[in-house]
């Protein structure tokens, strides 16, 4: 910081040390790798943006309506870290399809999330 001479400089840094979950965290594959939703038996990926898109939106769903939106939530950040399946139940079904459709009137839908309120909307057993 440039001043007066004499001046005492502010230096407002802040050491974060790097822990194993950080590190894995932020590598490569964890930004690229898709999250796998099964739905009814089928299975169906959508990319990392996709899944953000949907984490923000369920945390706007109102928790007396939508009771199962932060635990979809939270089922969707770790297939997103795991690399794991995300299977929905009933409850997770309908939160995720009011999450895509928030997602839609907000911003329109990206082809991924497009074929997941297909699949949510002619599942074998409709979320309706």
């Amino acid at each position: 910081m440039r001043g007066k001479t004499g001046s005492p400089r502010i230096d407002h840094r802040e050491s974060v040390g790097i822990s194993p979950q950080r590190r894995d965290d932020w590598s490569f594959a964890y930004h690229v790798r898709p999250v796998v939703l099964e739905i009814g038996g089928r299975r169906l990926t959508i990319s990392p943006h996709e899944t953000q898109l949907l984490i923000g939106e369920l945390g706007r769903l109102p928790r007396a309506r939508h009771r199962a939106a932060e635990q979809t939530a939270v089922e969707l950040m770790h297939g997103l870290a795991a690399g794991a399946a995300v299977v929905l139940d009933d409850d997770g079904r309908r939160c995720t399809l009011r999450a895509v459709e928030g997602v839609r009137d907000r911003r329109g839908l990206t082809s991924g999330l497009a074929r997941l309120r297909e699949q949510l909307l002619h599942a074998p057993e409709p979320v309706l």
